[in-house]
C-alpha cells in the first residue's frame, strides 16, 4: 500500500485544495521560536475536520490553536478551535506547512464550512 492511499483512509472528509487567508492564535503556553499573539496564515486544502496551512511561525505537534479562517464567496468569518498534527519545514525555516486537525467546531461554524466547500463552484 503507498502512503497516499494510507493517508487518504485516515481522514474522514476529502481534502479540497484551495487558498483562503486565517489568523490564528496559539491557546497555551508552549513555547514556539516565532510565535506574537496573532499570527496570519493561508489554507492550502480545507475540509470539514482539518486543514493544511502555510505559515511564517513554526507550531510544535499538538499545540492548540483558535482559528479565524475567512471564506470570500461566503463573506463569512468562521471561528474554529484545532491542534496541529503534523509540521513541515518549507523554505529554510522561513515558512511551514502544517497539518490541523479541528477539535470544536460551533454549529453555525460548521454549516457555513458545509456551505463553502460543497457549493464551491471550484470544487
Amino acid at each position: 500500500m503507498d502512503d497516499s492511499s494510507f493517508t487518504k483512509e485516515r481522514r474522514r472528509e476529502q481534502r479540497i485544495p484551495q487558498e483562503n487567508k486565517l489568523t490564528f492564535e496559539l491557546m497555551s503556553d508552549i513555547d514556539s521560536e516565532c510565535y506574537t499573539g496573532v499570527c496570519h496564515a493561508m489554507t492550502k486544502d480545507l475540509s470539514l475536520n482539518g486543514m493544511r496551512m502555510m505559515s511564517s511561525t513554526f507550531l510544535p505537534v499538538n499545540s492548540p490553536l483558535k482559528i479565524n479562517l475567512s471564506l470570500p464567496d461566503t463573506q463569512k468569518l468562521v471561528k474554529l478551535f484545532g491542534v496541529t498534527r503534523w509540521i513541515k519545514t518549507i523554505y529554510e525555516n522561513e515558512r511551514y506547512d502544517c497539518g490541523l486537525e479541528f477539535t470544536d467546531v460551533a454549529p453555525e461554524s460548521s454549516m457555513a464550512l458545509i456551505e463553502h466547500l460543497y457549493r464551491n463552484p471550484q470544487n
